[in-house]
């Protein structure tokens, strides 16, 4: 002991008469250090720091912007059913001559049918985690936000894109149907590739007026909000009370809403509207999602009905991946198609066969990618159903016209009443608790509705939405 103490003498002085050597191996004995299977020494002594609040990565309440705004009603059954009145009676005659008879005219209804659609997922939490103490709160509410969040982050996708014809033999699809399905097909304007700007937006707003229709709300994707900023900002006006700049030296002000001559438009970006996505060369997402196809190959059968002058010539490479309402598989790559600048108005025919052994899970639908021209990243540009579920056989070629162009997003614009537009709730979100059949809590988290836009004709559809040139896009 004595030794000791003369080691280490004077240390409440500075170094006192150890050696650098006998410094560093204390420094070494007592370390917390910083690994964390490190649990010697110093280390055994640590108590590890983590963060009361939880960091979340992905997408919260903030983000579902078309159910905040969407009017919500009930349904009563799995079969909804309303009237449209469509015409008060034809736009003819009317004026008489005197002591004549007007003609009889009857206004024009029309049932129509909407099929409630089923949303859920199922959760689960170990009775022994329930014991201990959790970081950030009560584990099963916190999951059970987790799963509620989930389901509506699916809802807000399918708003815009849900489809129901996706599946084999003309059946119902799981999805109800979105915007991009039931918006009347005479209201789609294509932007060609090009950004969204005040005078899309104008022509947009003039469609949904002249259908007797009050254009509200513009849903878009956020890449298209920032280059719509960007065709205002050049332009440099400012509203009345914007007479002054910044003292600050703050320049650019946040654009909420545009002042078309049918009326104020509320500006919408969602960042669940987005360009076509990219395809998945990786593994599928879900092991019930379909096995990828055998091969898939791309011919150009000429015809004067394509539009790839929108593109322009090239080579474009095509793939594909087969899917159901469990997900999709991964793409298997197809052949290249070049394309003349005389040729920009030919037809390439796609067509994709089954793996060879299809298995107990069946493919709904396929979905088609393709590249920009001369690109190497391939995005979806359709999905339609699979026309067989034999195996190695060839499903009946697409056609691609390039109605859809690669790396682009669509926006919707019309009006946000509920004489227009509503999503009818047979059972609003719920929990469902399911039997304990060991030690563990499991229950669903549930949403039965559908999307009805009575008037198909009141919004508009635009496609082919452009991002700006400012920066280099994959």
């Amino acid at each position: 002991m004595s030794a000791i103490n003369s080691m280490f003498k004077g240390m409440d002085e500075g170094f006192g008469s150890a050696s650098a050597t006998h410094l560093d191996d204390l420094r070494k004995a007592l370390s917390a250090g910083y690994q964390v299977s490190s649990q010697t020494g110093g280390g055994a002594l640590r108590v590890q720091s983590l963060e009361s609040s939880l960091k979340v990565l992905t997408n919260t309440e903030k983000n579902y912007v078309f159910w905040q705004d969407i009017e919500k009603k009930a349904a009563y059954s799995t079969v909804e059913e309303f009237n449209t009145l469509n015409q008060y009676g034809p736009d003819t005659g009317g004026f008489n001559f005197e002591g004549v008879l007007p003609e009889q005219d009857d206004t024009q209804y029309t049932r129509n049918v909407a099929l409630t659609k089923f949303l859920g997922t199922t959760r689960s939490v170990s009775h022994p985690l329930t014991l201990v103490r959790p970081a950030h709160g009560e584990v099963i509410a916190l999951e059970n936000k987790n799963g509620i969040l989930w389901i509506l982050r699916r809802l807000e996708s399918a708003f815009f894109y849900g489809n129901s014809t996706l599946m084999y033999n003309g059946a119902e699809g799981a999805e109800f149907n979105g915007l991009s399905q039931q918006i009347a097909a005479t209201n789609v304007i294509d932007c060609l590739g090009n950004p969204l700007n005040e005078e899309l937006i104008e022509e947009g707003a003039n469609l949904v007026s002249v259908n007797y229709g009050t254009p509200t709300h513009l849903f878009l994707a956020k890449r298209a909000m920032a280059d719509f900023g960007k065709t205002v900002f050049s332009k440099e006006r400012f509203m009345p009370q914007q007479t002054t700049v910044n003292a600050n030296g703050e320049v650019g002000y946040f654009i909420q809403s545009i002042n078309t001559q049918s009326g104020i438009i509320g500006l919408r970006p969602d960042v669940f509207i987005q360009n076509t996505p990219v395809a998945n060369l990786g593994a599928a997402l879900s092991p019930n999602a379909p096995a990828a196809p055998l091969a898939v190959t791309a011919a150009n059968i000429g015809g004067t009905s394509g539009n790839f002058f929108k593109d322009g010539a090239g080579a474009f490479q095509y793939g594909a991946a087969l899917g159901n309402n469990y997900g999709e598989s991964t793409v298997t790559v197809g052949n290249t198609i070049t394309l003349t600048t005389a040729q920009l108005n030919n037809t390439i025919a796609v067509t994709v066969q089954n793996p060879s052994a299809i298995g107990a899970v069946l493919p709904q639908y396929i979905s088609i990618y393709r590249t920009t021209a001369g690109g190497s990243v391939l995005y979806r540009i359709a999905r339609t159903p699979v026309t067989t579920q034999t195996a190695s056989a060839n499903n009946t070629a697409f056609n691609d016209t390039d109605t859809v162009m690669a790396n682009t997003s669509e926006a919707y614009l019309g009006e946000m009443s509920d004489q227009v537009i509503a999503f009818k709730q047979l059972a609003p979100l719920l929990k469902m608790d399911l039997a304990v059949v060991g030690p563990a809590f499991r229950w669903m988290i549930l949403l039965y509705g559908v999307l009805i836009l009575y008037a198909p004709a009141k919004w508009v559809k635009y496609i082919n939405v452009g991002t700006s040139n400012a920066i280099n896009q994959i």
